[in-house]
């Protein structure tokens, strides 16, 4: 009887410890859209079948018209089905000099093409990142932003997302979309 009190013990004080966790913020808040759960503010569930989709997504920490050398974090977390068919993929509205005021397309980076081996997508600091824009597969970051110079390119979309339009189940967690801080600091 002793050890099966030690064992709920054990198993209450898991539980509390990985809601705790669970609630950390380490990220933007997120929204949800079509097949996706909120877990917390900074996590959710993506899980679309077969023809479906699910979209996290996080109102932009920059402003529309930043520039796109002045980005400085761009990226997410995942877990769960192995990345494949372009998801989860970010994705990142494009102001060109063509559109005039809006985004004439978005810049896409897929999990399966940009991720640490651990479920990290960082687009901005991984150079083995493939970022793809109007039909085009850049090497990574630096090489798009070098062909899309300021200021004719900049953020033309007010929602960085995260989608994942092929059947899988995923955790996204820590949807960013973040400028150089100005002034030294």
């Amino acid at each position: 009887m002793k050890r099966i009190a030690l064992a709920c013990a054990a198993i209450v004080a898991l539980t509390m410890a990985s809601v705790a966790v669970a609630a950390a913020p380490s990220g933007n808040k997120i929204s949800c859209e079509a097949e996706c759960t909120l877990l917390s503010p900074n996590k959710a569930l993506v899980n679309p079948g077969v023809g479906e989709y699910g979209a996290v997504y996080t109102e932009n920490t920059v402003a529309l018209g930043t520039p796109l050398s002045d980005i400085s974090k761009l990226g997410f977390n995942y877990s769960g089905t192995e990345p494949y068919g372009g998801a989860p993929r970010i994705s990142i509205g494009i102001d060109g000099p063509d559109a005039g005021s809006g985004y004439d397309a978005f810049a896409f980076v897929d999990a399966a093409g940009c991720n640490d081996g651990s479920g990290k997508v960082d687009v901005i600091n991984d150079p083995t990142c493939t970022v793809w824009y109007q039909n085009v597969s850049y090497a990574n970051w630096a090489a798009f932003v070098a062909a899309h110079p300021s200021p004719d390119y900049s953020v033309g979309y007010e929602y960085t997302f995260v989608v994942a339009d092929a059947a899988g189940t995923w955790t996204i967690w820590n949807v960013q979309l973040g400028a150089k801080s100005r002034g030294g600091k």
